[in-house]
């Protein structure tokens, strides 16, 4: 009879101790250089697509540093008219002083209709290092993001 409690207990405790090891999580990110994906791509055909992008003014010169890094990944042509643009990139980015974080949110929609393709949010403490230097980080990251959805949008792995 013991055998037969034992062989029950394994039957349930097994499967529980394998479990614990691949926990279920809400959101799946994948790590990049500058720490985890946090973007969502709408439509990765669109995504995949795009050669021109329009930026819009976002805060603390967000938008200028992020065309400074597009303008180096040779897939896409950063255009100062909305009209020549396949897509167009909005967004915020406040710095919240009381909790000593910057929080920048892009979002990259099809110029024409408006659809969604794809979007980040990112937040980035500082103080120390300046908020400038921060704001910079940001920008890196998220086109680090963009970059990595993109390549998963070709077909890349």
């Amino acid at each position: 009879m013991k055998w037969v409690f034992r062989a029950f207990a394994l039957s349930i405790l097994l499967p529980i101790a394998a479990g614990a090891q691949n926990r279920p999580t809400l959101h799946r990110s994948h790590e990049t250089e500058y720490g985890p994906n946090t973007s969502s791509t709408t439509n990765a055909q669109m995504l995949a697509r795009i050669h021109t992008i329009y930026l819009e003014p976002i805060g603390h010169d967000l938008s200028r540093t992020m065309a400074a890094g597009l303008k180096t990944l040779g897939w896409v042509r950063v255009v100062t008219s909305r009209s020549k643009a396949d897509a167009v990139l909005s967004g915020t980015c406040f710095d919240a002083r009381h909790l000593k974080i910057v929080h920048s949110e892009v979002y990259l929609n099809n110029r024409r209709s408006g659809a969604a393709i794809w979007e980040d949010e990112i937040r980035v403490p500082y103080g120390p290092p300046p908020l400038a230097q921060v704001v910079d980080q940001s920008a890196r990251e998220l086109v680090a993001h963009l970059q990595e959805s993109v390549r998963k949008a070709r077909g890349g792995r």
